[in-house]
């Protein structure tokens, strides 16, 4: 019963040292959805899909049990899932400092923007989460920036022939 005593005070310590950041969290959330933009700050900047597209509707297929629909659209989602779990286990479940957090961050990273770069060459602007959002910030602002995006959709079509 201490242990799980401690564990929650590290929770609320946690929560309490990061409160600001997690209020303009959801504050960016609520924006968005009034404004009814993606949350995603480079889909809303610039309409393409970043390294991240689908991890949060992976990660709701993964909690609903949906192992192959939550790897349909990000299966870096495992992996992400997998570091949360082991920092969580060190952080809460033993109380320590996690052994070894940057190289495999680093190394989860690196595996992103690889594995994004698959995706991108394989599935853009196909298939869903690797799609073009229309209405960007960008195409907004800038005169020529949705020629030169409806440009590199129809070069990476061409590129897989």
């Amino acid at each position: 019963m201490e242990k799980l005593r401690r564990s929650a005070e590290r929770l609320i310590t946690d929560l309490w040292e990061y409160r600001y950041a997690l209020i303009g969290l959801a504050l960016y959330y609520v924006f968005t959805r009034l404004l009814g933009v993606p949350f995603c700050p480079m889909r809303t900047l610039t309409g393409f899909p970043c390294a991240g597209c689908g991890l949060t509707r992976a990660f709701v297929d993964l909690a609903g049990g949906r192992i192959t629909e939550a790897a349909g659209m990000n299966p870096m989602a495992f992996p992400v899932a997998a570091l949360m779990l082991y920092c969580a286990w060190f952080r809460y479940g033993k109380g320590m400092r996690i052994p070894g957090l940057w190289p495999l961050l680093g190394a989860l990273v690196a595996g992103m923007l690889i594995f994004y770069g698959v995706r991108m060459y394989r599935f853009f602007p196909e298939r869903v989460p690797y799609v073009y959002t229309k209405g960007s910030l960008l195409e907004k602002r800038l005169p020529w920036y949705e020629d030169w995006a409806d440009e590199v959709i129809r070069s990476a079509g061409e590129m897989r022939g």
